[in-house]
């Protein structure tokens, strides 16, 4: 690409924003990020993230969790389903990176559920607990987004929703049940 036609697509990024800049030029904003190399900032890998989950070009499974995009909330959902000596656990968690922009990723468990042969416990747990996985803020385009992806946010993400905060719900859900009997 030309010098000149990078600085029209940058002109038109910094006065129309990355999504009406993607629908002037014609591409898709993941696209018009990475033929523009601009820098990309925590916001921008939001958008990278948000378009790639949205579009199924990024796993829909990791580990028991199906991963989803709100689109109308901008969240990335984790539904997860856990089956261990006849209990059946399912968690809901929200962990969207970038959130708002800012260079974290928000994590918490919005909902669990507990079914086993004696009932189920039910849970909503918004609020209940909440990570704040702070994590580097520019990128040097969109493979290293997607390196950050795979190798930071998965793991860590699916750490804190299986290691801190489900014992902390488990236990939440068996003060729960022992109250409601």
């Amino acid at each position: 690409m030309t010098d000149k036609r990078r600085q029209l697509l940058l002109n038109l990024i910094e006065v129309h924003g990355i999504y009406d800049a993607s629908k002037i030029a014609g591409i898709n904003p993941v696209e018009l990020i990475h033929i523009s190399e601009i820098t990309i900032d925590a916001w921008l890998a939001n958008t990278v993230l948000t378009e790639l989950i949205s579009e199924g070009n990024l796993p829909k499974q990791y580990k028991e969790f199906a991963l989803s995009i709100d689109r109308m909330s901008g969240t990335v959902d984790w539904d997860g389903v856990f089956e261990s000596d006849g209990v059946k656990e399912k968690v809901f968690a929200y962990a969207t990176p970038f959130w708002e922009g800012e260079s974290g990723i928000p994590v918490e468990i919005n909902y669990y559920e507990e079914i086993t042969n004696d009932g189920k416990i039910e849970l909503s747990c918004d609020g209940d607990v909440f990570n704040l996985l702070k994590t580097r803020e520019v990128f040097d385009g969109i493979e290293d987004v997607l390196t950050w992806y795979k190798h930071f946010y998965l793991p860590k993400v699916y750490r804190v929703i299986v290691e801190e905060q489900l014992p902390i719900i488990r236990k939440l859900a068996e003060r729960h049940g022992k109250t409601k009997k």
